[in-house]
């Protein structure tokens, strides 16, 4: 008996079965799970630097919240990593002892948020009903003090809960059924009595949630008594907003919890309790900086400064060589360097990324030869160029901060030169060394390369013969490309940094680090995964982990260079700033100065016009100067446009993995929801912003590109409505020839008719309606750019588009009408002739989704676009307008999913989760 119980508690590991076992859903189930992470990253991470680095911030209330920032970034950086991995794995498994320090990892953090959100609630209290004390009672120290005593406590409980669970005997089975290890999925694998750890479980857990929901209920007992007493409405307003952001979080985090932990085991359900344990371990850390940021000013205004700062972020490696070559400032040895490691990034990229891109698009897979060793050739070459280039700039950093009186002599425009043409020439015959190894090597047994570019390493795996020396001469080319190079760096920064310290004055070490830290940055991501990649025995190579690597430095670190340089460099970021505004001044003055040319012919006061055409952004309408409203309204759009994107998500997934909606008919609605998601995403964005920004401009070219995109779509949309209706009437009217006549071939000519169709439509009205002038007021009446707000601000004659306007909506429009509607009336003729009643139901439910998102659809287009300009009414308009553009998109997978059965069928199957056999 002692010896089975022994045997029963030696446990190695546990499987976690995770959401589904459908293969199916791995992988959307990641990358979904993989946003929300990278989110929760970004939000918190860039919580906790904006409330270090703004002194306005540094009170109370802002350390508080930093602090929950960063238990929200710990929280969930316990749980998603190995959840993520899960997804991508087979076995599932997680180690006994991992187990356990995820469990007391995740009980510490939940305790010591619960707390912390008491300690805010206790702030909050502090601030609004003992104002003149705040700064006395709320000192550092005390601050300080609270927080470790949070921290402690849940220390204490969590090591009791994971003590207390780990001591028990698991005997009926290692399957956890959950995402993570949580107590109540380990007490139910327990074949010892649980009766003690539910009673402490209840206690501690009871403790914490009871102390800190009573100093919570106190607190605002208190700040609410204080706030009904305030005689001014914006002082209670004032003040209430200080706390809306905490209650928020408070009703989310506790809501979950006590759900969670406080009922008895009996009605435990593994299955919700997952759901429920992903909202309060994975969306919770994500919305909570989201709630502060939205409800905050102070962080408000914070974010906008950190952004105006960082607006440059987009700009790649093409601009940085303009910026580069055009200003002067930047004709200097280091920049020369710069522009030579742009250009390579480049080139790099694009020697890899248009084949990867057409291999995604193309059902056979394959490359030439020929192809695959130029492929090959070029991407060592260019490779082994960055690494000795790294270098090279390494010592120009060094001969700058070392030896600045000597630089410009030792530093000449002839070295440079030399040295840039010498980091090119070891590049290219380090490739062409490799790529002829490769060449002589016998290839007679798979074609299948398995990455997904002609990578040497890859390969190489598909010789037939021994590769010894191939490995040799890899050995040798990264002793001499990756290993030489770096000893040089790391050489260089040895001087440079002893320099730097020797330094007397703080600015003068910060300023000459400053130099250092882009290129710093860029040698660790390059050489980092390099040398992982290459410099390590065949016997450890990994397809998967190969292809992995080679992605971040093939295409991730190239993407990356520019932005570290742009970012960390305030004289690139100068330069950046000086030409992009120089390039938009000469763009808009060049266009003025071709207004003006026509228009000098004509009279003097078309040319007047003319010379005042000189807009150079529009500037949005509010939708209201109230505060509160716009708080208000930004959280119901942002409801609508995340519904709309998880709505439309849905239908695309579910059209994806489920064999019975592979019909020409899904063909078509995998297409609407594919609109529905890029319509709202042309406005919405900018609109939100807008909400929470005093900035309400669009610049002149993103005026253009957004009507361009929204114009596109709702084009695209007409059309493929009507294709819908042609697609039911042949399997209404004709359904024995349905899948002869609507074959895959022409459903996808009909599917690319429709978006060449939109985007030629779109193409006539941007190109009439932006070479008109503009010299008038740029306030346009809308809350995004809409052709007939635009054409409204032209001191041109509009004659001329608004004819086009009406004539191509008109003709494509009408077509497109006139199409459904032919279809339609076949297709009632065909159904009312139908000699059963059930017969004639099932025929119409198969309609009747498309028919409700036809005459919304139509109805407010063609409210909007088929009338003069002159009948044009702002306000109307705008109501109008959102519902199209934000309300519709969210609808139509609304309609299609309640009005469908197969359709809902297939979502309940997708989303359902598959009990582990």
């Amino acid at each position: 008996m002692i010896m089975d119980k022994a045997n029963y508690s030696v446990l190695t590991d546990f499987i976690l079965l995770g959401f589904t076992d459908n293969p199916q859903m791995q992988l959307p189930l990641f990358l979904m799970f993989l946003l929300v992470y990278v989110v929760t990253i970004i939000w918190n991470l860039g919580m906790i630097v904006l409330i270090c680095s703004e002194s306005q911030l540094h009170n109370p209330m802002y350390f508080f919240l930093g602090n929950l920032s960063f238990v929200d970034l710990c929280y969930s950086s316990v749980i998603a990593p190995k959840m993520l991995s899960d997804f991508l794995s087979k076995t599932k498994r997680i180690s006994y002892n991992a187990c356990a320090i995820q469990l007391y990892m995740f009980g510490f953090l939940a305790d010591v948020e619960c707390l912390l959100l008491a300690v805010m609630a206790y702030d909050r209290y502090v601030a609004i009903c003992n104002p003149l004390l705040y700064t006395v009672v709320m000192s550092k120290k005390v601050c300080k003090q609270l927080m470790a005593v949070a921290y402690i406590i849940g220390m204490v409980d969590a090591l009791i809960h994971t003590c207390n669970t780990f001591r028990l005997q698991f005997c009926r089975s290692n399957v956890l059924n959950h995402f993570f290890c949580d107590i109540p999925p380990l007490l139910a694998l327990s074949c010892s009595d649980t009766y003690i750890n539910e009673v402490v479980m209840f206690t501690f857990i009871g403790f914490i949630i009871g102390i800190s929901i009573g100093m919570i209920l106190v607190s605002y007992t208190y700040i609410l008594s204080t706030i009904m007493r305030m005689r001014s409405a914006e002082g209670r307003w004032k003040a209430f907003s200080t706390c809306a952001s905490h209650l928020t979080t408070v009703g989310i985090f506790h809501g979950t919890m006590l759900f969670m932990y406080f009922r008895p085991s009996s009605s435990y359900s593994l299955d919700q309790d997952k759901w429920v344990s992903m909202f309060y371990t994975i969306v919770i850390p994500m919305l909570n900086p989201v709630i502060y940021s939205l409800r905050n000013n102070d962080v408000k205004n914070a974010l906008a400064k950190i952004f105006q700062n960082a607006a440059f972020l987009n700009r790649r490696n093409i601009l940085i060589m303009l910026v580069i070559r055009r200003d002067p400032h930047l004709h200097t040895p280091m920049y020369y360097f710069l522009s030579h490691l742009s250009f390579l990034d480049m080139c790099y990229t694009t020697t890899i990324i248009p084949q990867m891109l057409t291999n995604f698009l193309a059902q056979r897979k394959t490359i030439s030869f020929v192809g695959c060793m130029a492929q090959m050739y070029i991407s060592l070459s260019l490779g082994g160029i960055e690494f000795i280039l790294l270098a090279v700039m390494a010592y120009d950093r060094y001969m700058a901060i070392c030896h600045p009186l000597r630089y410009n002599t030792v530093m000449s425009q002839r070295l440079c030169v030399q040295m840039a043409v010498g980091c090119w020439l070891s590049g290219f015959l380090n490739g062409l060394m490799q790529t002829v190894f490769t060449l002589n090597l016998p290839f007679c047994g798979m074609k299948i390369i398995n990455h997904f570019g002609c990578e040497v390493l890859a390969v190489q795996q598909l010789a037939c013969s021994s590769t010894f020396i191939g490995d040799a001469v890899m050995l040798v080319a990264g002793v001499l490309i990756l290993l030489t190079p770096f000893f040089l760096v790391l050489v260089s920064y040895v001087y440079i940094l002893s320099t730097i310290f020797q330094i007397h004055s703080a600015e003068g070490r910060q300023k000459a680090f400053s130099t250092c830290t882009a290129h710093l940055t860029v040698v660790t991501l390059c050489y980092g995964t390099a040398i992982f990649a290459y410099l390590r025995p065949r016997s450890y190579y990994s397809p998967r982990q190969g292809k992995t690597v080679s992605l971040f430095y093939c295409v991730i670190t190239p993407m990356l260079n520019p932005i570290i340089y742009s970012l960390r460099n305030q004289e690139v970021k100068g330069a950046l700033n000086s030409h992009v505004n120089l390039f938009l001044d000469s763009y808009i003055t060049q266009n003025a100065a071709t207004v003006s040319v026509q228009t000098t012919k004509a009279t003097k006061k078309s040319m007047d016009t003319a010379n005042e055409s000189i807009v150079k952004n529009f500037y949005f309408t509010e939708m209201s100067d109230l505060p509160g409203v716009r708080i208000s309204l930004f959280v119901i759009i942002l409801l609508i446009y995340l519904t709309t994107l998880a709505g439309n998500g849905a239908i695309l997934m579910t059209i994806r993995t489920d064999v019975c909606l592979q019909t020409p008919m899904y063909f078509f609605l995998s297409n609407l929801s594919l609109l529905d998601v890029l319509c709202p995403t042309v406005t919405v964005p900018k609109m939100l912003h807008i909400f929470l920004s005093e900035d309400k401009t669009i610049s002149f070219a993103g005026c253009a590109v957004q009507l361009f995109f929204l114009i596109d779509m709702v084009g695209t949309e007409i059309f493929l409505l009507a294709v819908m209706a042609y697609d039911r009437y042949v399997a209404i009217c004709s359904p024995l020839q349905y899948t002869t006549i609507m074959s895959k071939q022409l459903s996808a000519k009909l599917a690319a008719g429709t978006w060449v169709a939109g985007i030629i439509n779109a193409l006539v009205h941007t190109s009439l309606a932006f070479t008109l002038s503009y010299c008038g007021p740029n306030k346009v009446d809308q809350y995004y750019c809409d052709l007939p707000q635009v054409l409204a601000l032209s001191c041109s004659s509009i004659y001329l588009p608004e004819l086009v306007l009406l004539l191509v909506a008109g003709i494509m429009g009408s077509g497109a009408f006139l199409i459904t509607l032919i279809s339609y009336i076949y297709i009632i003729s065909t159904i009312l002739s139908m000699p059963s009643t059930e017969s004639r139901q099932k025929a119409f439910s198969t309609c009747g989704s498309h028919l409700t998102v036809v005459c919304l659809f139509y109805g407010t287009t063609i409210f909007t676009y088929g009338r003069p300009i002159s009948a044009y009414s702002p306000k109307q308009d705008r109501i109008v307008s959102m519902l199209y553009v934000v309300i519709t998109p969210m609808l139509n997978p609304m309609i299609y999913s309640l009005r469908n059965k197969d359709v809902k069928k297939a979502l309940v199957k997708t989303l359902s989760l598959k009990r582990f056999s």
